[in-house]
């Protein structure tokens, strides 16, 4: 979950800051502006935030569950599937399968913290680098 999440300022952030360093008209041999290399931080951990939320709840999850604390690997597994699919999917009266609003909140929720905390520690990061 933590690796999916740090993947963003750490893989993502700088194809993102050329790209808003593209979008923004610069000059493509120019450098980024900081500004520009902060916006690339936070959208790469916003996204990162996103996807690495059914890991996170997962993880949550796992803790605190007595059952999947005395289980086995596999017995874990389960559970961890079940509990997933019970918070973010459902069936309708037509017996198809749909997303429950609950991930989107939970993707929402994960996206906006991860962004702001990992685009501060990157922010701080790049300043003790330069001092």
């Amino acid at each position: 979950r933590n690796c999916l999440a740090m993947a963003g300022i750490r893989v993502l952030s700088e194809p993102m800051a050329r790209t808003l360093h593209w979008i923004s008209g610069a000059n493509g041999s120019s450098k980024c502006s900081p500004g520009v290399n902060m916006g690339g931080d936070f959208l790469a951990s916003v996204l990162c935030g996103a996807l690495s939320m059914p890991f996170n709840q997962t993880y949550n999850f796992q803790v605190t569950s007595a059952a999947c604390l005395a289980g086995t690997p596999a017995e874990r597994f389960a559970l961890a599937l079940r509990f997933l699919k019970s918070q973010y999917l459902m069936s309708t009266a037509s017996g198809s399968v749909r997303v429950r609003q609950t991930m989107l909140r939970d993707a929402l929720l994960r996206s906006s913290y991860i962004g702001c905390l990992f685009c501060c520690y990157s922010s701080l990061e790049r300043l003790a680098l330069h001092m």
